[in-house]
């Protein structure tokens, strides 16, 4: 993730796929 960068999300992804990018940016920011 970066702050500068716009964050398009395909039409592919499915609900599920975006809820797993989420959790793992939660994970990640908690981290540190």
């Amino acid at each position: 993730m970066h702050p500068w960068h716009n964050m398009f999300l395909p039409a592919a992804m499915t609900e599920a796929d975006i809820d797993f990018a989420l959790d793992a940016a939660e994970a990640s920011f908690a981290a540190i």
